[in-house]
């Protein structure tokens, strides 16, 4: 009886937590494209602040992250690109991406120095798929 009360249990919290997986990747999903609709002008300006806490709210891992950081790059808010894909780097250090982005955005924001070990990084974490960028100020040793 107890065995059959515990399967019971076990059950109904991988169904709550399949359930609430689910709902993170939905929200997760929509804070992203709310980022977008901000840069489209779907959404007001005023809305990215709360769409940008969303996507950190609601996506795990460095994805989320990576994607608004491009955006912002996208629109020359390249010092805000480069503090987003820091925090990208900070939540999945293992994330040859995250940096790719860093290196990116460091690099349009003047950051030479931080572009460069963000190149090496991602190099060094992804030796067979290096980085398919060019970093205008960032070349050399």
């Amino acid at each position: 009886m107890i065995a059959r009360l515990l399967l019971v249990a076990v059950a109904a919290v991988v169904v709550v937590l399949l359930v609430l997986s689910r709902h993170d990747a939905q929200a997760c999903q929509t804070a992203r494209f709310d980022v977008l609709r901000t840069s489209g002008k779907v959404l007001p300006m005023s809305d990215r602040p709360g769409a940008i806490a969303a996507v950190r709210e609601h996506c795990r891992g460095a994805a989320g992250l990576v994607a608004v950081a491009g955006v912002l790059h996208a629109e020359g808010r390249d010092r805000e690109a480069q503090r987003i894909a820091q925090e990208a780097v900070d939540e999945e250090p293992r994330n040859a991406t995250a940096w790719v982005g860093l290196a990116i955005t460091a690099d349009a924001a003047g950051d030479p120095v931080t572009a460069r070990r963000a190149a090496r990084r991602a190099v060094a974490l992804s030796p067979l798929d290096p980085p398919p960028v060019s970093l205008g100020g960032a070349s050399g040793p």
